[in-house]
């Protein structure tokens, strides 16, 4: 709904003085007539004790605690159930364990959180994409490269050499990423063949979750690898447009926009809300998804407050 100024705000905004002028200006849009925000949301990540949104002006607003089982307060840093997001304007946003990363409006990565491994010092580089895992994190360069910082001990950090990827995702101790050509290349921890058994078939996308990952081939069926004790590597038929791997299980959405979660948890993820989804981003024990409508809706467990979606301010 357009909200108009008072009288004398809009004769000033037009540089006229006669209530012709002011008439004039309205009906031709030329007036400042106050019209409200239309900020909404554009994308989402869900992490394992807090969720994150990115607003369409490039600001972050971050919800849930960041505390752990032994009440130490870890990632992102926070006041109460409202996790505290960085200042600045950013195009993306990735949450993990107990550490947060966003790609900024200079294309520099921006981490906060836990950092006893190194897995906030970003390179000086320019970004295009950030993932967030563990202990690790990685970033895909402007010139399609890889780079991984922060704990090593699978090799997980250890990207492959080459200049043809076109996105990058960051697991438990795993990394994976997306080739040019649409291969899938995967690194690291392979204790539950999370890498081994990586599908040498073209995918349209795929995501690393803690200990499996899961793609959307040419055909838009989904195929997982990895961990499956829980069921979260065995996707359900049908086509989809997106996929989010997470710890216990995996949630994509389908080609008539609903979003549909598998495997086994106890704290509701696999209820997702009737809507109309564009994404959708699978945590710990929640997940939240960005409708058609631009806003986002989580569901899950809330024992931290990470399914209180704020208010757009």
């Amino acid at each position: 709904m357009r909200q108009l100024l008072p009288a004398l705000a809009l004769l000033q905004a037009c540089g006229g003085s006669e209530p012709n002028d002011l008439a004039d200006c309205i009906l031709s849009g030329e007036c400042d007539t106050g019209e409200a925000s239309d900020l909404h949301w554009v994308q989402v990540s869900a992490g394992m004790h807090e969720s994150c949104g990115v607003l369409s002006n490039g600001e972050i607003l971050c919800w849930g605690s960041g505390v752990c089982d032994d009440d130490e307060v870890h990632a992102p840093l926070n006041t109460g159930k409202q996790a505290i997001a960085p200042e600045g304007f950013f195009s993306q946003v990735s949450l993990g364990y107990l550490h947060s990363c966003a790609v900024g409006e200079d294309q520099r990565i921006q981490c906060w959180g836990l950092n006893d491994q190194g897995q906030l010092a970003a390179p000086d580089r320019e970004f295009s994409t950030v993932s967030v895992g563990e202990y690790h994190t990685c970033g895909l360069t402007l010139t399609s490269e890889i780079l991984c910082w922060g704990n090593n001990t699978s090799g997980q950090s250890d990207a492959p050499i080459g200049k043809d990827f076109s996105n990058v995702s960051a697991g438990w101790d795993h990394s994976c990423g997306h080739h040019t050509d649409g291969t899938v290349e995967c690194w690291g921890g392979n204790d539950r063949n999370q890498v081994s058994e990586t599908p040498a078939s073209v995918v349209l996308s795929m995501e690393a979750g803690w200990s499996h990952t899961c793609a959307i081939g040419e055909d838009q069926h989904l195929r997982c690898w990895g961990q499956n004790e829980a069921g979260q590597s065995t996707p359900p038929p049908g086509n989809y447009v997106s996929v989010s791997a997470g710890d216990d299980q995996s949630c994509a959405v389908d080609t008539q926009s609903q979003a549909i979660c598998w495997g086994e948890t106890e704290f509701g993820v696999l209820a997702p809300p009737n809507a109309r989804f564009q994404t959708v981003s699978s945590g710990w024990n929640s997940a939240c998804g960005l409708t058609e409508d631009h806003d986002i809706l989580c569901w899950g467990s809330n024992q931290s407050g990470q399914l209180d979606v704020p208010e757009i301010p």
